[in-house]
């Protein structure tokens, strides 16, 4: 004699389906849990990224903002180095700065030319961008008494590095607002690319 069939109980239906497939409890579990981590994800991508504006300096835009900060000189011993006359170029992703140069040692001062690359960095304190890394490529002078001619040499690299590592190219003023406000607060990156100099900076 058969058996009688007993309806399947309410617990196994929510628990799962024919075959060991999810149940609608379940399912719905797992899509809630889905959508929490999606959310997530978004929200962690939306704060890391954040509302990023980028500002580019042309050449032109870079040296009217550099030339008014120089002349500048420099002393070591008998020698004082004078830089004037800026002129910034941009080669590769590095900057170049070519100056007019005076020195003076004693009784005789002579003129020349020198030529200063390196990279760009951003220093938050104060807002500045300097040279970094300088390296001098070229420099000339027109008379040099033979007694002095290297020791300037020497003397003249040391100087034009020393000065631009810790003088300002250009320093970024909140009092002037728009994007030199935000870039004071937000500032991320500073690079030079495509004949720019790239600033990045967030909201």
């Amino acid at each position: 004699m058969l058996g009688r069939r007993h309806p399947p109980r309410a617990g196994l239906a929510n628990a799962g389906g024919r075959g060991g497939e999810p149940g609608v409890g379940v399912l719905r579990r797992m899509v809630m849990r889905c959508s929490v981590v999606a959310a997530l994800v978004v929200l962690v991508a939306v704060v890391l990224g954040g509302c990023t504006t980028t500002r580019a300096f042309t050449r032109e835009e870079l040296q009217a903002r550099v030339a008014p900060r120089f002349p500048v000189e420099k002393r070591q011993s008998v020698f004082v180095v004078r830089m004037s006359n800026p002129e910034v170029a941009f080669v590769g992703e590095r900057l170049s700065l070519a100056v007019d140069v005076d020195a003076t040692a004693g009784a005789w001062t002579t003129h020349g030319h020198a030529v200063i690359e390196g990279g760009v960095e951003y220093r938050p304190v104060d807002g500045a961008l300097l040279l970094r890394d300088a390296a001098v490529r070229v420099l000339e002078f027109d008379r040099v008494p033979p007694e002095w001619r290297e020791a300037l040499r020497e003397i003249a690299e040391q100087l034009l590095v020393a000065q631009l590592a810790e003088r300002p190219l250009y320093t970024l003023d909140a009092a002037r607002g728009g994007d030199e406000a935000r870039a004071r607060k937000h500032l991320r990156r500073v690079w030079i690319a495509a004949d720019r100099l790239m600033l990045l900076f967030g909201s």
